[in-house]
């Protein structure tokens, strides 16, 4: 992925596991694997505009310290729903941004997003329980005097929720 002043350009994807075992020291058992791929498409006719794409396919075998190895919400990529509000050791994610600087100021950026997901505690459960939507808009503001900050702010409607929530941050979400 390559940073450009005002945006991203590029793709990243990989495998991640996780391994953790009493002979090991820890405290639990569990194995986790996580597949991913990320996007971030630059546009010749229109520069500073970026479409980031995430896809993530994640499961544990087991829980995590006690928890849910994963957690869908504003703050984990399923914008207007709750804190903590799904739950679950297996998770399925697709986020889709687009983003465009703002005519006066192009480190204000505004965006329009769809987020398509859901955490269950099984994997066979992804077959039978719906996915949950998420849409909404926000605005990034790169500061670069602030060791390069990203703010952003996110208003997003979890639409199986019927609810709006509003997400704040000073990184990017993916």
């Amino acid at each position: 992925v390559h940073e450009y002043l005002y945006n991203r350009g590029g793709k990243h994807y990989g495998y991640q596991l996780d391994i953790s075992h009493h002979s090991l020291g820890s405290t639990s058992e569990f194995i986790r694997h996580r597949l991913f791929y990320q996007s971030y498409y630059r546009f010749k006719s229109r520069p500073l505009d970026n479409l980031n794409v995430r896809g993530v396919l994640a499961h544990a075998t087991d829980l995590v310290l006690g928890d849910y190895a994963y957690t869908l919400d504003f703050r984990n990529g399923l914008r207007g729903y709750e804190r903590d509000r799904y739950q679950g050791n297996t998770l399925l994610l697709l986020n889709t941004e687009y983003l465009m600087p703002s005519g006066i100021y192009p480190t204000l950026r505004y965006l329009y997003f769809i987020d398509i997901g859901s955490t269950y505690e099984q994997a066979e459960d992804i077959a039978h329980e719906p996915l949950k939507v998420g849409l909404g808009m926000g605005i990034r503001w790169k500061i670069p005097a602030f060791v390069n900050v990203d703010v952003r702010i996110d208003v997003g409607y979890g639409v199986a929720d019927q609810d709006t929530q509003v997400s704040l941050g000073a990184s990017h979400l993916f």
